[in-house]
């Protein structure tokens, strides 16, 4: 059976797909300016069972921008900063050491309130809200199963959230519009910017980034992006086509995130 599993995974059904892409309840919060809802869904069903699990913020029906940031080290910190914008950390003991992780810290989503659609002092409010209810948060992210299911309805999957609660809200647009994890690189989709081939290592080993192309027109989920059909980093050649392959956090690929033009 362990055989035929990544055969018929292949085979699943577009109904079976979308039942085990559903979205489904973690935590609720009411605030004073709105509920905040967290929700997610699994993707990329194992054989033991379990998936991978892609988290969703909502606020006032608007979907935020989110990154954690602690999974790549320090190579994103600077985008944290960009701009000075207002910063509300909401009480996770994250690891900030940009050293190999471990298991015993928090875990949690930047989460990016833009100016243009929220006003100061409702960020502010909402900052506190969830400040205040971290433990509920706490609680509902590590009590939350996530089901699945492929193989036609046949295998089952449960999974956890990965994080453990919510690291930051920020008062801004996201600085980025993608990150997309490549063999121990990224590829760094800035907003209205560069496209970026970008190493993610530790803090003790030399950062490693090369221009692949730049961000042409538009706003994801379809901007266009003109890109180079080989880019070389650290000596090392790739290839344009097969980086478009590579995910984001989401199970995203680069490729269906945007349009590509070839430079």
């Amino acid at each position: 059976m362990k055989r035929l599993l990544p055969v018929l995974l292949c085979l699943t059904l577009p109904g079976g797909a979308a039942l085990a892409n559903a979205f489904q309840p973690v935590t609720r919060i009411s605030c004073p300016d709105g509920d905040f809802i967290v929700d997610a869904r699994p993707f990329e069903w194992n054989e033991g069972g379990s998936s991978r699990v892609a988290m969703r913020y909502r606020f006032r029906g608007i979907t935020l921008d989110a990154l954690q940031y602690e999974l790549y080290y320090k190579n994103l910190d600077a985008y944290l900063h960009q701009g000075q914008p207002a910063i509300y950390n909401l009480g996770l003991e994250l690891d900030l050491s940009g050293n190999s992780k471990t298991y015993g810290p928090d875990r949690g989503d930047t989460l990016y309130l833009p100016p243009s659609r929220f006003p100061t002092a409702q960020v502010q409010r909402l900052a506190t809200c969830l400040a205040g209810r971290q433990t509920q948060i706490r609680r509902d992210m590590k009590r939350a199963e996530i089901h699945g299911s492929a193989l036609l309805g046949l295998m089952k999957t449960r999974a956890h959230p990965p994080v453990t609660g919510i690291a930051r809200i920020v008062a801004a647009d996201a600085p980025l519009l993608g990150v997309y994890q490549s063999n121990g690189n990224m590829i760094v989709v800035e907003r209205d910017g560069r496209v970026l081939l970008h190493s993610n290592s530790t803090v003790n080993n030399p950062m490693h980034v090369v221009q692949w192309g730049e961000v042409a027109t538009g706003h994801a989920p379809r901007t266009t992006l003109r890109l180079r059909r080989s880019i070389q980093l650290n000596g090392i050649d790739y290839d344009g086509q097969h980086l478009l392959k590579e995910k984001d956090q989401r199970g995203h690929r680069l490729k269906e995130d945007f349009e590509v033009q070839w430079q």
